[in-house]
This record gives C-alpha cells, structure tokens and sequence, in this order.
C-alpha cells in the first residue's frame, strides 16, 4: 500500500500504528487500513531556510523583495528574514512588491544557499500587489548577525578595482565593513565599474554559500556624504548701535564673510 500527500499535507501513519510507506502486509483476512495525514504547519521564511534538502515546506505570508527574471531568482521576506524562490516560470510572473499567501515548496539548497522549489502553480497562490520591502540599514553589528536579510550597506569600501559586465557574474569583489572584509558575489548579472579609491552604497542579500558569509548586490550606487549645514547667526550689541550682515546657513566648510558697520555716534569695537 502507498500513501501519497496532497499539497500542504504529510503521511503521518497507518490505522496499524506503521510508519512505513509503502507498506508490506500479508492478506489472510478482511482488513481496513486507512492512512493518516496533517497539514504541515506554516514556516517563516526563516525556519523553511534551516530545513533539510527534500523537506516539503509551507510558507507564512510573505512579500516579494526582488525578481531576477530569465534566471528563475524570486527573493522573498518576512519579518523572520528572507528566502529564495527558483523557477524559471515564476521569476515571469511575480513582481517586486507581491504580497503572497498559498505558497507550498520543496526545500532545495545550494551550497548551503536557502532555495525553495515551488509545488503549487503561480494560479494557485493568492498575490496581491503592494510596494516592495525597503531594505534595513545594516549597522554596527558583525555581518553574520544579519545572515538571510535584506540589507543596505552605506559607506563601505572594496579592496580592489572591479568591473561587471551586465549579463554576467564576473569575479568575486571584497567588500569592507566595519574594517571586516566579506565577498559580495554579482549573482544578479548586473551592471557596475567599482573604484578601491571611492566608497559606496549597496544594497542586497547577507547569505552563507559554501559557509562563507557573502553578500548578493542588487543596486550599488556612488556615496554621497550627507551635506552638513550650519546656521551662522548675527547681530549687533546693543541692537541700535549699527547693523550686520553675512549671516544665514551655509554648508559645512564654506568661508563666508561677517561685516559690521556702526551707526551715527558708534564706532565697531570688536566680535
């Protein structure tokens, strides 16, 4: 005998008390076997990355963070972090910013990269679109602290010049955080001329693939430093005694230039 699970549900046992499936019995008699199934409880997208290869998964309601079409990459998180969807038939289908329910999928990593394999047809789920996640500012924390997150890097560094060409991952880049080096990885095929002279913002991924903590780069765009303006206030002591002029806000570093002139009956005496 041979119990096989719909979508959503596990074999569980016989009304014998086996486990075993298939199962073997000898007929001697009339007999009544029945299988026994469960629904699979909902995972996050964080428990469905720490599952064993082959695990039928169920997933929580999740957003879609970014869609890397031709190359099956459907990028997904919740509030527990963020997953990855592969099919070549999905990534045409979904879009940044779809709120998803229904979503049922074998775990399937690779090289230790969390991957999940759909069994349910894109028709099948309940999608709603919405706008897409922002990524969280990574901080002060060791990269690792932030493994299987959406992340936005400012200010960082790379040790070498690279140069990717769209369409293809190109070489590795080390990418310098907080004075620690981590590999970022073109998975995506972007677009991107890196200078070791100039720093920059980068958003994408923290993963571990092969047990090395990298990061996979969906934007990198030049740093800009904030502009730091300061107010420079005047006046004059007493107030009657002349007038001055210069003041307002100005950038950090600009020169600028204060002038006093005194009234009928005063002369400047000093700042």
């Amino acid at each position: 005998l041979t119990a096989s699970a719909n979508v959503g549900y596990k074999f569980v046992n016989w009304s014998t008390g086996s486990t075993a499936n298939p199962l073997k019995i000898t007929v001697t008699e009339n007999v009544e076997v029945t299988a026994n199934f469960e629904a699979i409880p909902p995972m996050t997208c964080a428990e469905a990355a720490a599952t064993a290869d082959g695990t039928t998964v169920v997933l929580k309601p999740f957003d879609v963070v970014a869609v890397v079409k031709d190359a099956g990459y459907i990028y997904i998180e919740d509030e527990s972090g963020v997953n990855l969807i592969f099919d070549y038939t999905m990534d045409d289908q979904f879009k940044a910013g779809d709120h998803v329910e229904g979503f049922v999928g074998v775990s399937s990593p690779y090289n230790g990269l969390p991957e999940l394999k759909p069994s349910v047809a894109f028709a099948d789920l309940t999608v709603t679109h919405g706008t897409a996640p922002e990524p969280t500012l990574f901080t002060e924390a060791p990269v690792k602290a932030d493994v299987n997150k959406y992340v936005k890097f400012e200010n960082v560094t790379f040790t070498a010049n690279v140069t990717y060409a769209a369409g293809s991952t190109g070489s590795n880049a080390t990418m310098v955080v907080n004075g620690t080096n981590v590999t970022v990885r073109n998975t995506f095929k972007l677009a991107a001329t890196l200078s070791k002279d100039k720093a920059y913002n980068l958003v994408g991924f923290v993963a571990v693939y092969n047990s090395t903590i990298q990061v996979y780069f969906l934007s990198i765009e030049e740093y800009v430093a904030p502009v730091v303006n300061h107010t420079i206030a005047v006046s004059a002591n007493p107030v009657d005694a002349g007038t001055v002029t210069g003041g307002g806000k100005f950038e950090e570093t600009d020169e600028i230039t204060v002038k006093a002139v005194a009234n009928e009956g005063y002369e400047f005496v000093n700042w």
